[in-house]
């Protein structure tokens, strides 16, 4: 009778951690698309932004124009990565980058398809959750993601992180 109980409750607490983590996961998402929905609906499709896109492995530093919502310009540089040296990976990052990744629809984008990822790279992972992997900031005027940071516990060297800034409207 006692071990009936003792897995009943084991049962119990798994299923609570379970819902809890559904429900947090979802609140993230929800988060994500209401922050996307209130920039949208802002209208703005000429702007200028800063992004600066980072991991162990390389530094990607752009400078980006979008003028009716499609890429005018973008100038790129590599920053310092502690294991990029010499800057090789980030050369070989920008050379096949989609700069339309880095606009803020493509932030958006990345935010979107984000737990679906999580879900086919780590979701044979045990104990982690998407939502305790990513961290995202919003500008609080114009609700687009001005730091976006990927970091999953149990997985070593995957980590990233995106920072947004010098956002400009351009008229």
């Amino acid at each position: 009778m006692k071990n009936k109980i003792l897995l009943y409750i084991f049962i119990l607490a798994l299923s609570v951690f379970f819902i809890s983590c559904g429900l947090q996961n979802q609140a993230l998402r929800k988060q994500i698309e209401n922050e996307e929905k209130a920039w949208t609906e802002l209208g703005i499709s000429n702007y200028r932004i800063k992004v600066v896109d980072s991991s162990i492995w390389y530094q990607i530093e752009l400078d980006i124009v979008v003028k009716d919502s499609v890429v005018e310009s973008v100038q790129s540089t590599c920053g310092h990565a502690p294991m990029d040296y010499e800057a090789i990976n980030c050369k070989n990052k920008i050379s096949r980058l989609d700069v339309n990744e880095y606009t803020l629809e493509g932030l958006f984008k990345l935010l979107q398809t984000s737990e679906q990822d999580f879900e086919s790279n780590y979701g044979n992972i045990t104990g982690i959750a998407w939502y305790e992997c990513l961290s995202v900031s919003f500008d609080e005027q114009y609700h687009f993601p001005i730091f976006i940071s990927f970091n999953h516990p149990q997985v070593m060297d995957e980590e990233y992180t995106i920072t947004v800034s010098n956002f400009e409207v351009i008229e």
